[in-house]
């Protein structure tokens, strides 16, 4: 349903991909502006564009943050068995 849009001018197997490619970022648009109205009522305005930069920063934050605790663990882990 998605790549409907994109069939006049592409491929079927390029506007599918075209359509992949943009929900990623188009949901992750949404969630951020769902979780800053969600906010609204409790902080302050001038700290509401924190919500879409914690949303889009969220997974290179996992990630690096399971990175660390495999390179923390990893000794341990040689010492424990």
């Amino acid at each position: 349903m998605l790549a409907i849009p994109f069939l006049p001018f592409t491929a079927p197997d390029t506007a599918l991909h075209l359509a992949a490619a943009l929900v990623g970022p188009l949901s992750t648009a949404g969630l951020a502006v769902a979780i800053a109205w969600a906010a609204a009522p409790f902080a302050d305005r001038a700290w509401l564009w924190l919500a879409p930069a914690m949303i889009g920063l969220a997974p290179a934050v996992a990630s690096y943050g399971v990175l660390v605790w495999r390179i923390i663990m990893s000794p341990l882990w040689r010492w424990w068995l």
